[in-house]
C-alpha cells in the first residue's frame, strides 16, 4: 500500500511542474501587466479608464474593425495588436491576463 501511495504523490509532484506555463522572457515583478481586451464597445470603454492606468494593453480584439482602430488609439496609444477572432489574441505570447469585456 505504501508503495503504490508514494508512487502516486510523485507522479502528483512531477505533474506540477509538467504542466507549468512558462513566460518567453523574464521579467521583473514590477513591471506593468501586458493584458489583451476582448470586446471593444462600451464595456470595454468604462473598464479600461481604470485598466490603462494599471496595465499595458498591448493586444485587443472585436469583430468591429471601427471599434478596434477607435480603441487602440483611445486607450492603447495605437500600439495594441489587433484581432477580429478572439481566437487569434489568445495565442500571444506574453500577455499576463485577458479581460472578456461582452454582454
Amino acid at each position: 500500500m505504501l508503495k503504490a501511495f508514494s508512487g502516486v504523490a510523485t507522479g502528483g509532484v512531477a505533474g506540477c511542474f509538467t504542466f507549468g506555463v512558462r513566460s518567453e522572457e523574464r521579467r521583473s515583478p514590477n513591471d506593468r501587466p501586458r493584458v489583451g481586451v476582448v470586446g471593444n464597445g462600451g464595456i470595454a470603454r468604462s473598464h479600461a479608464r481604470g485598466l490603462e492606468r494599471l496595465a499595458d494593453i498591448v493586444a485587443i480584439a472585436d469583430v468591429d474593425k471601427q471599434h478596434l482602430e477607435q480603441y487602440n488609439a483611445e486607450y492603447a496609444a495605437g500600439k495594441a495588436r489587433q484581432f477580429s477572432d478572439y481566437r487569434d489574441l489568445i495565442d500571444v505570447p506574453g500577455i499576463d491576463a485577458i479581460f472578456v469585456c461582452t454582454p
